[in-house]
């Protein structure tokens, strides 16, 4: 019987010790074919899921599906791990999966992708399973997508509505982000509610994902200001950024209305933010590159939360943010080596793009 969270974390530190290692990484980078690759995650943790791709594909492809494979075998595990789990901060971990399943959806069915190219794109390890996500693919339009998520409560009946509601705003635009952004909002409200007032580190690791997207939101508008795209009025007036993070709207705004880089970022001075931020956000105000700026961010924050496993609460939701974000971070790697070897680069530049964290 599982009492609190003690059987989860004790099964997740357990499995902590099968994420690839920098030794595992060197093996891997070292390789020079796809088949090779796949073949060295034969000595993995990976070894399991190697019979779900080898019969049906090759090359990128196949290595895809093995590490696709992988992650939802792993992280669609974690809600059985816990009592309850769907109610509090480990159903949020698994329920960021839905949103990115139904991102990938909408994006497919907005250009006819097959069922099957959509799919391929999907990780169900959410709420979502691989039922309810391919019913969606195979809908023949994105209409029909948005009506079956509202009858079907998809991945819940608010959720559902707000990208139902949003939709007249995408039929006049043609732009996706309409329906992405009610997505984005459903979920945000969602956790702010559940976060509510838990100042734990696991929840401030949530909330920070929301402080990411709200930020690069907030600089996008700024650099598209200072360029003369928009007004001062519609980056003050007309945008909503999400709730449930701990940078406040109205910081996010006068970043956004400002004339100059420098000015947004000492704005923040101040703010409470993911350690490794500040100097991420000095560099994009000199560089005023908002892809590094990306990626920058997403780092910090992800040794942040892994580094839960060290100084986080053993007893509490740490293990499971530490645990979720690491395997997350060994998937992109993966996914970055793989498509490296795929199109020949040398070794150094797969190595520069590949960072440990564990």
């Amino acid at each position: 019987m599982m009492v609190g969270l003690d059987y989860g974390n004790a099964r997740l530190r357990a499995m902590r010790s099968r994420l690839l290692s920098e030794a595992d990484y060197d093996g891997l980078v070292a390789v020079e074919s796809m088949d090779g690759l796949v073949a060295a995650l034969a000595t993995t943790a990976y070894a399991a899921d190697l019979d779900a791709a080898l019969p049906r594909f090759t090359g990128l492809r196949r290595f895809d599906e093995v590490v696709r494979h992988h992650l939802v075998r792993v992280l669609g595990a974690l809600p059985r791990f816990y009592e309850r789990p769907h109610d509090g901060i480990v159903g949020l971990l698994t329920d960021r999966w839905d949103l990115q399943n139904l991102r990938t959806i909408i994006r497919g069915a907005s250009r006819l992708e097959a069922a099957d190219e959509m799919l391929r794109m999907t990780v169900p390890i959410g709420r979502l399973g691989t039922a309810e996500l391919s019913e969606l693919a195979m809908q023949p339009s994105l209409r029909y997508v948005i009506d079956l998520m509202v009858a079907w409560r998809i991945p819940s009946r608010a959720t559902a509505q707000a990208v139902r509601d949003a939709w007249p705003a995408y039929e006049r635009s043609g732009d996706l982000v309409v329906l992405e952004s009610a997505l984005n909002r459903a979920f945000a409200k969602r956790l702010d509610e559940v976060l509510a007032d838990d100042e734990s580190a696991a929840a401030v690791a949530l909330r920070s994902e929301v402080d990411e997207i709200n930020l690069l939101t907030s600089l996008r508008l700024q650099t598209a200001r200072a360029a003369g795209e928009v007004t001062r009025s519609d980056t003050e007036e007309n945008h909503e950024f999400l709730t449930g993070g701990r940078i406040r709207p109205d910081t996010l705004t006068r970043a956004a209305a400002t004339d100059d880089r420098p000015t947004a970022v000492s704005l923040l001075d101040g703010v409470r933010l993911v350690p490794g931020w500040s100097l991420a956000l000095n560099d994009w105000a000199e560089s005023d590159d908002l892809v590094a700026l990306a990626e920058a961010l997403r780092l910090a924050s992800t040794r942040h939360a892994v580094g839960l496993f060290a100084r986080g609460d053993p007893l509490g939701y740490d293990v499971p943010v530490a645990f979720v974000r690491a395997q997350e971070h060994e998937a992109r790697n993966l996914r970055w080596i793989g498509r490296g070897i795929a199109h020949g680069l040398d070794r150094s530049a797969v190595e520069s793009n590949v960072v440990v964290v564990r």
